[in-house]
């Protein structure tokens, strides 16, 4: 199964500040704000705002239908660098980059994946406009590792399905090469993975939870037991995991046995307590018998 990750970056921008101008988004498209904001806010559009990663303030939607229309946005309500991030694990990803409400950038490690089956394949324009200049985000965002990421770009590049090869840099090695040279530390988490997991990555979360205006008066109730069900699924993975990591311990830590093997006992059976001195069962010899 496909895994899709996306997500955006605001570059020097507070949560605060990024939390407010996501709102207004929303507001300005007629959605409404639900309450709450903890991990079990409902909403047909949930967010996460994701603070503290290296300048930048993360932002990730539970549907990708928005992701660009939301970085255009907030680079220019707060007038900053955004770079918005797709993938597919292990297919193809793509990087946009907005400053000030416009697209500066684009790359998109294989321009045909992401058409739809009946799109003709990219055009030479098309091409050229979706190969990324490492340059243009540096020249915005200095910390960028602006050599690295013309790597990454170069060697990841696969301009046609048709092509019977594999690109030099797969995505999978893509994607951690781009955290090193973006510093976005949730580069390779998925919405749900963040969601549901974000305590136990230590890390700063705001949950925001938003009512599209075409939603029905029932939605309420089918979002909140939808969201209910993939809690309920989560604790179950999590006690498993649990368990996992405990059999994985017994495995490996030497305990002593209270009880026999399965295959010890079938060969000890028959065996007299004499023909097995190590057997608990024998019992210790009567000095005052051994001397009558």
């Amino acid at each position: 199964m496909d895994v899709w990750i996306g997500g955006l970056a605001v570059d020097e921008r507070s949560p605060a500040e990024v939390h407010e101008a996501l709102c207004a988004f929303f507001t300005d498209n007629e959605y409404e704000r639900c309450e709450g904001d903890d991990i079990h806010v409902v909403g047909d559009e949930r967010a996460l705002i994701i603070g503290g990663t290296k300048g930048w303030t993360s932002v990730y939607l539970e549907e990708f239908d928005h992701d660009e229309a939301v970085a255009l946005a907030i680079s220019k309500t707060l007038e900053t660098t955004v770079v918005c991030h797709r993938s597919v694990l292990y297919d193809a990803f793509a990087i946009f980059v907005y400053y000030g409400g416009e697209l500066i950038d684009e790359f998109q490690s294989c321009p045909d994946y992401f058409k739809a089956y009946d799109e003709p394949d990219s055009t030479e324009s098309e091409l050229a406009r979706t190969a990324g200049q490492a340059d243009a985000l540096q020249s915005l965002v200095s910390r960028v590792d602006g050599a690295l990421l013309a790597e990454i770009y170069q060697q990841s590049r696969l301009e046609s399905l048709t092509e019977d090869i594999n690109p030099e840099m797969s995505v999978g090695e893509a994607l951690k090469q781009l955290r090193k040279a973006l510093k976005i530390g949730t580069f390779e988490h998925s919405f749900d993975d963040l969601w549901y997991s974000a305590d136990d990555m230590n890390l700063k979360v705001n949950y925001l939870g938003f009512l599209s205006p075409h939603a029905e008066p029932k939605t309420r109730w089918g979002i909140l037991k939808k969201h209910a069900a993939e809690s309920r699924g989560r604790w179950r993975q999590k006690k498993e995991r649990f368990k996992d990591k405990v059999n994985f311990i017994k495995s490996k830590w030497p305990l002593s046995r209270k009880k026999s093997d399965p295959e010890e006992s079938s060969e000890e059976e028959g065996q007299t307590p004499a023909d097995n001195p190590d057997s608990a069962t024998v019992e210790k010899p009567k000095a005052d018998d051994d001397a009558q």
